[in-house]
């Protein structure tokens, strides 16, 4: 699942390359354009789509969700604190077979990131970056400058005020440690595990 929509890009992409995949997102439905988006996948992808609107600190703690997950992305709350928490959360639906994305490293969550690493919560496979703007694995982009962080209600979005989003970008893939593993028992039932890596 998920952690975090915007505009569905990455959910788009990840369901068109799949047919069997169902894709939960978490994400704060805090742009004008958040409802509208939530409704195209749901019309495009009917119930291989599943929205969790509401802000994470609420939504992961209180989800009903019992599955394991083979892809996490984590590209939601973007404070130090909030991403920390997005991928403690997280971990309630991953197996030990789960990859984990987590985006912009070069941001808050990479550095939630390394501090679980450290920690012994996450494993490192590989990083991808961070790399400079513009570069060929890093080009600027062209940001619509939302009225939020003109108007200083949203501040982390404030790079976004300028014409091109030209800033350092990266992404790592991850794995939990000491997972429960789920699977199916001779007795019908789902027997659990524990996994060190």
């Amino acid at each position: 699942p998920p952690s975090g929509m915007n505009g569905g890009h990455s959910t788009v992409a990840m369901l068109e390359a799949n047919e069997n995949l169902t894709a939960h997102s978490w994400d704060l439905m805090a742009f004008k354009y958040s409802h509208q988006v939530t409704q195209l996948l749901k019309t495009r992808f009917g119930r291989r789509f599943v929205a969790h609107p509401g802000d994470t600190r609420r939504t992961l703690a209180t989800s009903t969700l019992n599955a394991s997950c083979d892809l996490i992305l984590i590209d939601g709350d973007h404070t130090l604190q909030g991403a920390l928490r997005d991928m403690r959360r997280m971990r309630a639906f991953a197996s030990a077979e789960s990859l984990v994305v987590i985006d912009d490293i070069a941001m808050p969550p990479g550095e939630a990131f390394e501090q679980l690493v450290r920690q012994g919560t996450l494993r490192l496979i590989h990083k991808f970056g961070p790399y400079h703007a513009p570069s060929a694995r890093n080009p600027c982009m062209r940001t619509p400058g939302p009225e939020e962080c003109k108007q200083g209600k949203r501040p982390w979005l404030a790079h976004q005020c300028r014409p091109t989003n030209c800033m350092r970008w990266g992404f790592a893939v991850a794995a939990y440690k000491n997972v429960t593993l789920r699977g199916p028992g001779s007795d019908g039932m789902a027997p659990t595990f524990t996994v060190t890596q």
